[in-house]
Parts: structure tokens; C-alpha cells; sequence
């Protein structure tokens, strides 16, 4: 069970966290509420305060996930870790073929 003494974040964290490993054994339609409480530990009340149900809490594991895969391609990108602020070599994309071959007349 989650330790009642968690900060909001921690607790919005550790439920999104149990969210997203539900999705990725069974697929967005297998997170219900009920599971949700069950697995995270915490109650139904708490699930509503902290996401507003279940719209809210797979909306929150997308823009969560989305926001971790754009640092990850931001730093693959150029070199630079926001998170930390370090900087490393800037690197250039690479140049997908397509991008330069010339279009044929027809």
C-alpha cells in the first residue's frame, strides 16, 4: 500500500507509475478506476483528487510519457541534458536519403 505520508507528487507519481505498467501488459483498456485504486493502493477519493477520474489519469500518463520521450529526443538531438543543464557535443541530425534525392521530372 502507498506510504500516506507521500508528497502529492510522490503519490500522483507512484499511480501513474502503476498506470503505465497496466497499459503496457494489457493496453489502454484494461485501466479502470477499480484497478487503479487496487494496484496504487490508495482510494477512490484520492484517485478523483488527484486526477479527476480516469480521463484525467490517462491523460496525465500521456502528457508524462510524451514529456519524457521529448527530453529523450532533445537530448539525442543536441547534445543537451535540460534537466541537468550540462551540454554535451551538439550533434546534426541525420540526413534521412529521401530528404536529399532530387525529385524526378515526369
Amino acid at each position: 500500500m502507498a506510504d500516506e505520508r507521500m508528497s502529492r507528487t510522490d503519490r500522483q507519481n507512484h499511480v501513474l507509475d502503476t498506470a503505465r505498467a497496466l497499459v503496457l501488459a494489457q493496453g489502454f483498456n484494461a485501466v479502470t478506476l477499480d484497478i487503479a485504486e487496487r494496484d496504487a493502493g490508495i482510494s477512490r477519493p484520492m484517485l478523483y483528487k488527484l486526477f479527476g477520474g480516469l480521463h484525467g489519469l490517462l491523460t496525465s500518463l500521456i502528457d508524462r510519457e510524451t514529456d519524457a520521450a521529448l527530453e529523450g529526443l532533445n537530448r539525442a538531438m543536441t547534445g543537451m541534458d535540460t534537466a541537468t543543464g550540462t551540454a554535451g557535443e551538439p550533434r546534426s541530425p541525420p540526413c534521412p536519403r529521401w530528404w536529399t534525392r532530387r525529385r524526378r521530372r515526369r
